[in-house]
């Protein structure tokens, strides 16, 4: 069989895949432009001729007290390099004391020096005042359009000017990273983080990588930014070798637009075809520093791989019944009650908070024969699962993995413990007798599986068929035509929904599908 080998960035270091040639659709990689020449120069050039606004040193007095708020260790965005220059053309007009550098954490952890230094460089964390974003000291300063209460860092509120660093790329749902995100996310609090962050935002249509035109989540971070008054920003564009190529600086605004049109003509390739598997990368260190986000994926693969082969599947969610969460999700979230189903213990509308992932997870142990953990760190969710079957009495089971893995912790612990140590498939068997299904002669179609004929989750004879139509229905009025509690109407359009049968209109209107 003919591979091909494609190396993939993994943190320092890159891993290489070995793909059956004939099963590749595409091999998509970014066009890789050259770095500038001279760095600092370029920089230097951007803040006396910036966009859509005066030069740097014309927008600040002598007196004013100037943030700026650089990139934390989670970006590659190379502070160590903007910064220098950046600094040098505001002491040209302030003193130094007058300069304060916030690192942009989010709800990230906060750097200690040693970071700090390998982020910034150590003469300028010897050399100037730099804090850590603290979450906990922020100030209410409004509310959004879209609802979005804004807590702004003390110190950046009570600046004379703010200027923000940051690194320019596609990013999953913001759109493009950079520009406003110095601000929100970088500055915010947790309270503003759950709103903008939240599914209403996330689910939306637009709120996807490479666009910022009509991305409510977007358009909500840079009115965060601009109640928070950020004035300049100093934004670069990186290379493969992370070698900057290009540098926009000035309007906070259009400057980013501008980065992040050149950006998308680099970044944005075109697929000849869709595929059933996809195998990407989060461009290696910084950027896969932890796991956020992956077990999305984790999760999504266990569901649909477990439909795909016939079987059935749980789903136990972090929110109400009628969140569909991620929302990238739909069409999974649709499939799943026809071959299993959707397990909640929140009320219809809460949010996928959080707090609320850990505590379900006592439900998922609950509903399994055993929990098996194949990867996890001292502080993984799969421990707290574990450990709530052991609270329950289901089986553990762990996979052994490299003992210098910081992910290979939590499945040794759990075998010093007595966990059984599984190598394969005959391993849980062994230990989970029930979970066996028989295996049908040779030319024999599966049957229906081990517990019988799949459940029904729908009636095609709900109360509220008769009262829908073709003209839509406020929830009010179906409240009202059905004498039913609110609740329960909510609860069977949902279902209805999953089925097919009712469409959801905005303004909370009805109306059954076509």
């Amino acid at each position: 069989m003919e591979l091909t080998e494609i190396e993939l960035p993994c943190g320092q270091c890159p891993i290489t895949a070995r793909i059956p040639t004939r099963n590749i659709v595409d091999i998509l990689t970014r066009q890789d432009a050259s770095g500038l020449a001279d760095e600092r120069e370029a920089i230097i050039q951007s803040l006396r001729s910036p966009i859509e606004s005066p030069p740097l040193r014309d927008l600040i007095k002598p007196s004013d007290k100037v943030v700026v708020i650089a990139t934390d260790n989670t970006r590659p965005c190379p502070d160590d390099r903007i910064l220098p220059p950046l600094l040098a053309e505001l002491e040209s007009v302030i003193p130094r004391d007058n300069i304060t550098i916030i690192i942009a954490l989010g709800l990230h952890p906060p750097l200690n020096r040693t970071e700090l230094s390998e982020k910034l460089g150590e003469a300028i964390v010897a050399g100037y005042n730099v804090v850590n974003h603290d979450v906990n000291d922020t100030v209410y300063i409004g509310t959004t359009s879209r609802g979005t209460p804004v807590d702004i860092n003390r110190r950046v509120i009570a600046a004379d000017f703010r200027i923000s660093t940051g690194f320019i790329e596609p990013h999953f749902f913001a759109g493009f990273s950079g520009g406003r995100k110095s601000i929100a996310p970088g500055v915010f609090s947790v309270r503003s983080a759950y709103h903008n962050h939240g599914y209403q935002m996330i689910e939306h249509p637009q709120t996807r990588a490479g666009i910022l035109k009509g991305n409510q989540l977007h358009e909500d971070l840079v009115e965060q930014a601009q109640m928070a008054k950020l004035n300049f920003i100093v934004n670069v564009l990186l290379n493969k070798n992370r070698e900057i190529t290009h540098v926009v600086a000035g309007h906070p605004f259009m400057a980013h637009e501008k980065g992040c049109q050149i950006e998308k003509e680099i970044a944005g390739v075109e697929v000849s075809q869709r595929a059933d598997i996809t195998i990407t990368t989060n461009s290696g260190a910084p950027l896969d520093l932890d796991l956020y986000q992956t077990c999305k994926g984790i999760d999504t693969a266990a569901h649909q791989g477990s439909l795909e082969g016939g079987g059935r599947t749980l789903a136990v969610l972090g929110c109400g019944l009628d969140v569909v969460y991620p929302p990238e999700n739909r069409e999974l979230y649709a499939r799943i009650p026809e071959n299993g189903a959707l397990i909640s213990e929140y009320l219809l509308g809460a949010p996928p908070e959080a707090h609320n992932f850990p505590r379900r997870n006592r439900l998922v142990s609950g509903l399994a024969f055993g929990v098996l953990v194949v990867e996890a760190g001292a502080k993984s969710g799969a421990n707290i699962t574990a450990q709530c079957a052991l609270e329950q009495g289901r089986e553990v089971l762990a996979v052994p993995g490299p003992i210098t893995s910081p992910t290979s912790q939590g499945p040794h612990n759990w075998i010093k413990e007595g966990a059984k140590l599984v190598q394969n498939v005959n391993d849980i068997l062994a230990e989970l007798p029930q979970t066996r299904t028989p295996v049908p002669p040779q030319g024999e179609k599966p049957s229906e599986g081990p517990v019988g004929p799949r459940p029904t989750f729908f009636r095609v004879d709900d109360p509220l068929l008769p009262l829908l139509g073709a003209e839509p229905l406020q929830l009010e009025e179906l409240v009202q035509a059905s004498h039913l509690p609110a609740p329960e109407v909510m609860s069977r359009l949902t279902l209805l929904e999953l089925q097919g049968l009712v469409r959801e209109l905005p303004g909370k209107c009805y109306v059954l599908t076509d």
